[in-house]
């Protein structure tokens, strides 16, 4: 099996994606509104958020089921595009 074999046939699995943006209340609905658009839906209840030690910066975590790899940095790629989003992980 090759590497690119083997990479592709982790797919479909859980990923976690962290995004972090300043500490507004746009941010969450950005991170939604560009995961809806992939046809992903993330409730609320799906997400963990932490504040940093001065609360400037709000950091949201969620699960997906990665269809590949290219799908990922699809969404890595979207996410970044927003001027609210500093960082995804």
């Amino acid at each position: 099996m090759t590497n690119k074999e083997f990479t592709e046939s982790i797919y479909p699995c859980q990923f976690s994606i962290k995004v972090i943006g300043e500490n507004t209340e746009k941010l969450e609905k950005i991170v939604v509104e560009v995961m809806s658009s992939f046809g992903e839906v993330i409730h609320p209840d799906e997400i963990a958020k932490k504040l940093s030690k001065n609360e400037k910066y709000l950091s949201i975590t969620f699960e997906i089921v990665a269809r590949s790899r290219e799908y990922i940095e699809q969404i890595y790629s979207e996410l970044n595009a927003q001027k609210e989003v500093k960082m995804v992980l």
